[in-house]
């Protein structure tokens, strides 16, 4: 079996770690990864990948240069294998560079040809209920990959989330930050304004190996090829695997209270508040004596604020705050953050936060500190 495990862009490099660590290998492309394994795999990597947004397995790949050619391979494809009689199912489609570009019709004939398969086995027309199956046909070319969701709720859905403040950071940007940042858990890790919490708890989930989908559903779980005793040992698995014995430090500061009430739920929802210490404070007004440390932290860029006006010196308020003996991790839309900082970042990524281009800029601790 062939899967999909897909991502933001400018976090498939950080998808690549992941992989590597489980113990799987991948192919990697822009913004996916392509891995053999079987079901027992599949289970593994929705519950432990981070920065995936989801798993999906290949049903069928081929080439099409007409909608003739992608209907008859599409209705070939032994879809009472997936799906059982019955079962509703809905079809996305992508199209990149091809022939087959109207992203409608492609949905549409792929659509056709299931149901035309589905209906000659089952000998019934009638298919309604709920939709329990997501198809994709991605299209590159004449390069056609059809697919089948195995996660259902996007994977940054965790279930520890439940109070979304503006521009919230996604959890799986955050993780990548976090894996990005090169961050084992050995020193301390500080986010001084951490909002509702989403680095702090992704780095201590990350650190001790807990499984960011341990307390969430799938849609597999409900397919009823998929024995459910490979679900329970995939998910006894992460639990055997999680660090419990460990510790570490991991520090969250806003100035903003309300934030921070949200970043307590959040962090006891996870499952970590007894890992992260929460305080007020203004991110400008660091007094840090630790060492060594990471800083990683997205700070306001002044995209969706009333007054940006008052940004360039908050940045530079908060940089002169900053020790040089620790590594700073920033996440701005900004273009002047350097100048800002007062320092050439060492390394920069391009990331997007939501639909908002953003530089991942890190800082290395100056050497001599």
């Amino acid at each position: 079996m062939k899967f999909i495990a897909t991502t933001g862009f400018g976090m498939d490099g950080a998808l690549s770690r992941e992989l590597k660590t489980l113990g799987i290998k991948a192919q990697m492309q822009t913004t996916r990864a392509i891995f053999e394994g079987d079901l027992k795999d599949a289970s593994y990597a929705n519950l432990m990948l981070r920065t995936a947004g989801s798993v999906k397995l290949i049903a069928d790949e081929f080439k099409a240069e007409s909608y003739d050619e992608l209907f008859d391979n599409i209705v070939n494809i032994p879809w009472h294998d997936y799906i059982e009689k019955g079962a509703n199912l809905k079809v996305k489609a992508r199209a990149v560079k091809g022939k087959l570009y109207s992203v409608s019709d492609i949905q549409s004939i792929a659509q056709k040809a299931i149901y035309t398969k589905l209906a000659k086995k089952y000998n019934t027309k009638i298919i309604t209920g709920a939709i329990k199956y997501s198809i994709e046909v991605h299209i590159h070319k004449s390069h056609v990959v059809v697919s089948i969701d195995t996660s259902g709720r996007p994977l940054h859905i965790r279930g520890y989330r439940v109070l979304n403040p503006t521009a919230a950071l996604r959890e799986t940007l955050a993780a990548a930050l976090v894996i990005y940042s090169s961050w084992k858990g050995d020193w301390k890790l500080y986010d001084p304004m951490c909002g509702s919490g989403t680095i702090c708890i992704e780095a201590c989930m990350f650190a001790r190996n807990m499984p960011p989908g341990g307390s969430r559903s799938f849609a597999s779980e409900n397919f009823p090829w998929w024995d459910e005793k490979i679900w329970r040992d995939a998910r006894q698995r992460c639990m055997d695997e999680t660090k419990k014995d460990i510790k570490i430090e991991i520090l969250g500061s806003d100035k903003d209270k309300r934030v921070l009430r949200m970043a307590q739920t959040h962090a006891r929802r996870a499952g970590v508040y007894d890992d992260i210490k929460f305080f007020e404070k203004d991110a400008v007004e660091l007094d840090i004596k630790d060492p060594h440390g990471h800083i990683i932290c997205n700070p306001p860029y002044g995209v969706r604020m009333g007054d940006a006006s008052r940004l360039p010196a908050l940045y530079k308020d908060f940089f002169k705050a900053l020790p040089e003996s620790w590594s700073w991790h920033i996440l701005s839309a900004r273009e002047d953050v350097e100048m800002l900082a007062k320092r050439k970042a060492d390394k920069k990524r391009k990331l997007y936060n939501g639909k908002l281009e953003c530089r991942y800029y890190e800082f290395y601790r100056r050497k001599g500190q």
